[in-house]
């Protein structure tokens, strides 16, 4: 079975993502936003069976983004379009970060497979794009990925 795997660019946009990644959640979707996929669409929301840990995580990146890299029109017209469709982002933005964010399980909702947890690994690269790195987090969800695996063409 293939490692699941999602890149982020710096405003959290994927630009590469496994073919486990893309069956897990529409969030996964090469050309789609994270934090846009959490806060405004509603097939990706239901995809996160504990979507405020979802939402606190892709709050926690965007800022740290901001720090790595500073502010950008394209940075700027992102949380605009966030604060202005998403009240919970705004409740979100003004909580504090979440602690131990680059490491931790966060919990889907496959409608083909049920819920799943995966525990994720945040890894850094020089060109300030981010690698999320997924496992499953037991024997249920390990099944549930073989089963996803199979289902997306492979044997």
């Amino acid at each position: 079975m293939a490692q699941i795997r999602v890149v982020l660019d710096h405003h959290l946009d994927v630009v590469e993502a496994s073919v486990l990644a893309s069956a897990l959640s529409a969030a996964f979707r090469v050309g789609n936003n994270l934090a846009r996929s959490i806060f405004l669409n509603p097939e990706s929301q239901q995809s996160f069976e504990d979507w405020a840990a979802a939402a606190a995580l892709a709050t926690t990146m965007l800022r740290r983004s901001l720090g790595r890299h500073g502010r950008d029109p394209r940075y700027d017209s992102l949380v605009g379009e966030l604060a202005a469709h998403s009240t919970s982002f705004g409740k979100y933005w003004a909580r504090p970060e979440v602690d131990g964010w680059e490491r931790g399980v966060l919990r889907y909702f496959n409608p083909i497979t049920g819920v799943q947890a995966y525990e994720y690994t945040l890894e850094h690269q020089p060109d300030g794009r981010v690698n999320m790195l997924w496992s499953p987090a037991d024997d249920a969800s390990r099944s549930a990925s073989h089963d996803l695996w199979e289902r997306s063409g492979h044997r």
